[in-house]
């Protein structure tokens, strides 16, 4: 028995063997790819903000002088957003509900989760030149990702 498919990834209708068609069904969702997280709609954030590269300029402009860990910088940074996200009151809050989600870590792009004593460190390190750092990465971030840096204020003006 043969079906047909359409495959966007070369715009064509394709025509598959039934058991063919099957098998690369299965293979795309084997269980090692599939992962269960309470916070659905946070994780897909996250993977949305990846393709982005929402927070690729806060990455790469903002650097904090530390000693090394075994978790990425950015990492660090990206911890209190999570734990704002989650609705947690303090950083204390990011080993019970960051560090046990890991399907939000991957979403995230998170390799390895920081320890909230180490991400209470980095945030204790910042000194003014990286507060201008990070000034300087959110209006980057606004300035490409924003429509009001794009509207015409001399038409009319926005007054939501």
């Amino acid at each position: 028995m043969y079906s047909r498919t359409y495959r966007p990834s070369i715009g064509r209708l394709a025509i598959y063997r039934d058991a063919e068609r099957e098998a690369a069904l299965t293979n795309s969702y084997k269980k090692e790819n599939r992962q269960y997280s309470p916070r659905a709609t946070l994780a897909a954030l996250g993977l949305k903000l990846n393709s982005l590269k929402l927070l690729d300029p806060i990455k790469y402009k903002v650097v904090v002088l530390q000693k090394a860990s075994a978790t990425h910088r950015f990492e660090n940074w990206l911890m209190p957003l999570l734990r704002f996200c989650l609705g947690a009151r303090g950083l204390a809050e990011i080993n019970t509900r960051v560090r046990s989600d890991n399907a939000l870590q991957r979403a995230f792009g998170i390799k390895a989760c920081a320890d909230q004593s180490v991400v209470q460190e980095t945030l204790n390190a910042c000194t003014k030149p990286n507060v201008r750092q990070m000034q300087k990465a959110l209006d980057v971030i606004f300035r490409k990702h924003s429509l009001a840096c794009r509207h015409n204020y001399k038409e009319c003006l926005q007054l939501q």
